[in-house]
């Protein structure tokens, strides 16, 4: 999704250096356009989720301290369908501008800010508690107040994290039904420390290598919530994580701990239940830069007649595009 800094026409009036509520500025107002689906299906997840914004200013031609502009604000959907954040901020010419924004606004509390388009979050656990599928998105923006009309300031919101789906395919020498019964991945880092964003736009990630973040098959890194049917004569394939249930991983290199543990049985023996379990890493040998931040990996395993799986190297996806509407947010003004 691409959100957006917009304002009406900055006042030409002398330099401002502290923010007044009737300072002869303009009013600092948003705009989200929704164009990326995530893993958010429908812009209720949107809504719901908000984002919060960081901002400061310094003055462009002399030296100065950096004034705060916004410090984790929520921008928030409310029940008359507009957008809104309280005590409206203003533009003031010959200013610079830094802002960083993330998405979901309830993350805020955990984000470092360190000024200009610099945030971080410090060893955030995608499986703790509220943070289980939780799509991360962010992204940062500068702007000099140089003249009347600002126009608009563009958030080009970006996945933070990595997404990776597994795919059971039978071998066509299988002629019945076959029950995943369960399936669980384990042996990745659960937490990690991001910081974004640098001059060129580009953040990063540390996975925590701590035996406290590694996850284990008691506290995988995500199982299946019900057992999964696959027979040949499935018109569509059946991806083990749903959109209800994503699995989402910190960036990083696949590590040889890396596993997926599947357990099921052949419909004519259903007291006959097989496990297995497969290194991820061996299958992963053409992912030269490991698990990266806005791709989706979706592995493909095909369970044989004869107790046999057989896994393939991963196909590389990006998260699907969709088109959507544009929302203004505006401070103080949610109608």
């Amino acid at each position: 999704m691409a959100v957006m800094l917009s304002a009406t026409s900055c006042s030409d009036s002398k330099e401002e250096t502290t923010l007044q509520p009737d300072a002869q500025g303009c009013a600092l107002t948003f705009a989200a356009h929704n164009s990326s689906r995530s893993l958010i299906e429908k812009d209720g997840d949107l809504y719901a989720g908000g984002f919060a914004v960081w901002g400061e200013y310094v003055p462009m031609n002399k030296p100065g301290s950096p004034v705060n502009v916004f410090t984790a604000t929520p921008v928030t959907h409310t029940d008359a369908g507009g957008w809104g954040y309280t005590d409206t901020r203003y533009w003031f010419v010959g200013q610079a501008y830094s802002f960083v924004a993330l998405h979901p606004a309830s993350v805020a509390a955990e984000a470092r800010y360190e000024g200009g388009t610099t945030l971080g979050l410090t060893g955030y656990d995608v499986i703790s508690g509220s943070h289980k599928g939780v799509d991360l998105l962010a992204d940062a923006a500068t702007r000099q107040c140089t003249d009347l009309g600002m126009g608009v300031v563009g958030f080009n919101f970006r996945h933070l994290l990595a997404q990776l789906n597994f795919v059971p395919r039978l071998n066509p020498a299988v002629t019945q039904t076959v029950v995943i019964d369960e399936a669980s991945v384990y042996g990745i880092p659960s937490a990690g420390t991001w910081t974004g964003f640098s001059a060129d736009g580009t953040f990063s990630w540390v996975a925590d290598t701590g035996t406290g973040s590694m996850t284990t098959q008691a506290r995988p890194l995500g199982a299946i919530n019900s057992a999964v049917s696959v027979s040949n004569s499935d018109a569509e394939i059946k991806p083990l994580f749903t959109n209800t249930n994503p699995l989402l991983c910190v960036p990083q290199a696949v590590p040889y701990e890396a596993v997926i543990r599947v357990t099921y049985h052949y419909a004519d023996t259903p007291d006959n239940k097989i496990t297995s379990v497969y290194n991820l890493q061996l299958a992963s040998t053409t992912l030269l830069n490991g698990w990266e931040a806005g791709k989706s990996y979706r592995y493909t395993f095909e369970i044989g007649s004869n107790d046999f799986i057989l896994f393939s190297e991963p196909e590389v996806m990006p998260w699907d595009e969709k088109g959507g509407s544009n929302i203004i947010i505006q401070g103080d003004e949610t109608a």
